[in-house]
This record gives structure tokens, sequence and C-alpha cells, in this order.
């Protein structure tokens, strides 16, 4: 009997990559583990699209994409296990040694029907279901209308958010050049953040982007698709989709910086 592992991902941005079957990268890495440990992870829907994924700065980015898990002639426990011991990791890994995390941005579905757990293994009501629900496609109608915004007459045309949220904070130009996505001409519309960036709260840039083709230094395959992760695998990315940019406390490139002029 298989034991089988269904996830149900959610795309934010799906106003302006629709029908995208995407993934963040540390839900990616989670799908590798559970395969590691012998289980069938299927990322719905089961069609013929390629897996995609997100990527942004940060070592927890599973706990910013929520996501639906459903079991198949597997214990929730060992499961729910499996993903807390993974997100605690990345936890103790990250420099905000404050952050305090939904428990149930992940929402398993055992395998009695209508049954769910957190992934720490607490049985979750169908209210806070529906809520989270609710607040997912607020996510997605928050980004459809930020995308759709124009600028201000006379700024340049690509929004700037802040911790890519989707609230319109400033606009800027973009462009590739030989070095990779050069920001230029920002300007900051928000008060509050114009005092972030003068104190230094705010340090820097941050892209996101869906990556297309990636290349794993193990197999010289699509790392989406291969089995290898963790010390000495890395991943390049070859192609990607432009989503967004943002303004950040810490940049995961340090020399990715802002300053007011």
């Amino acid at each position: 009997m298989n034991k089988i592992i269904k996830i149900q991902p959610f795309n934010p941005y799906e106003a302006l990559f629709p029908n995208r079957k995407v993934i963040n990268l540390d839900t990616l890495i989670l799908i590798k583990i559970l395969r590691e440990e012998g289980y069938e992870v299927q990322i719905l829907p089961l069609d013929e699209r390629p897996v995609q994924y997100v990527f942004r700065k940060g070592l927890t980015e599973i706990l910013s994409d929520p996501i639906n898990i459903m079991l198949f002639n597997i214990p929730i426990t060992i499961v729910t296990n499996i993903i807390s011991n993974y997100i605690q990791k990345n936890l103790d890994k990250s420099s905000d040694k404050k952050t305090n995390p939904d428990k149930n941005i992940i929402i398993i579905e055992g395998n009695n029907n209508n049954v769910f757990y957190n992934y720490e293994g607490d049985m979750i009501k169908e209210n806070d279901i529906a809520i989270r629900t609710n607040r997912i496609l607020d996510t997605q109608n928050k980004f459809e209308k930020a995308f759709k915004t124009k600028a201000p007459e006379k700024f340049p045309p690509v929004p700037i958010f802040y911790e890519h949220q989707p609230e319109i904070v400033g606009w800027c130009r973009i462009k590739m050049d030989a070095k990779g996505l050069l920001v230029s001409e920002g300007q900051i519309l928000d008060k509050k953040i114009k005092n972030k960036i003068a104190k230094g709260t705010i340090k820097g840039l941050s892209v996101t982007g869906i990556a297309t083709k990636t290349e794993c230094s193990t197999c010289k395959s699509d790392f989406i698709t291969c089995l290898h992760f963790g010390d000495g695998v890395t991943n390049t990315i070859v192609k990607a989709d432009f989503i967004e940019v943002s303004l950040v406390k810490t940049p995961l490139n340090e020399k990715c910086l802002v300053s007011l002029i």
C-alpha cells in the first residue's frame, strides 16, 4: 500500500502569473526530505504543468505561504514530527529570534476526511480553517490590486513593497544588466518607511521571483525534480520571472543596501 502525501500549494501572485504550479523554496526542501523518508509526494493539481518555486530572502520561507497537506496511509504523528523538526531547525538558524510562526500556516488533513491538524499535531477547528482561507484570498486580492496600480505622474513605473507584503510604499525603475537586476530612481512615498531607512532599521532591498529553470550542483539536473539537498548542495537559478522588489530590514545579499539621498 503506497504511502502518499498530496500537497496543495498557494500562489499569492495568481493575478500576475496565473495557472502556475508554484511552491516556495523551503517547501521544496521539505518535499525532498519527505521523499527521502520514503513517501510519495504529489503536488496538486496532478497535471502536466511543471512545478516552479518562488524565491525570497530569509531562512523561514515555509512560514510565509500557506500549504495544505493530505495524508494517505500515513500516521499523522510521523509527518507532523518531520515537519515541526524541519521548521524548528529553520527558526534556530534565523537571525530574527522574535519570530512567532502561525501554527496554522500548514494544515494537514489526516487519513480520515474532515479531520485537520496544524504542523504541531494539534487539531484545528473548521472556523480556524475558514479564517485562514479568507486570509489567503485577501492576500491574493491585495497583490492583484497592487499589480494593477499605476504609478503617480512623473514617478518611475515599478512598485516597491515592504517585506514582500502587498502594500506599495514607493516606486522605482528596474533593468537587467551584465551584473544582474539593477534597481534605480527609487522614490519612497511612505513617511514611516523613509524614517526607518534614515534610522537604519530598513537596510536593503530584496526581490521575489519564480524560478522557472534551475540546476543542481550535484547532478546538474533540475533542482526541483532531483533528490539532492543539504550541506554541500547548491542550486543555480538559470531562468526566473521577476515578481516584485521590496525594502527589507535585513537583505540576504549584504551588498544590496539602501540609503536616502
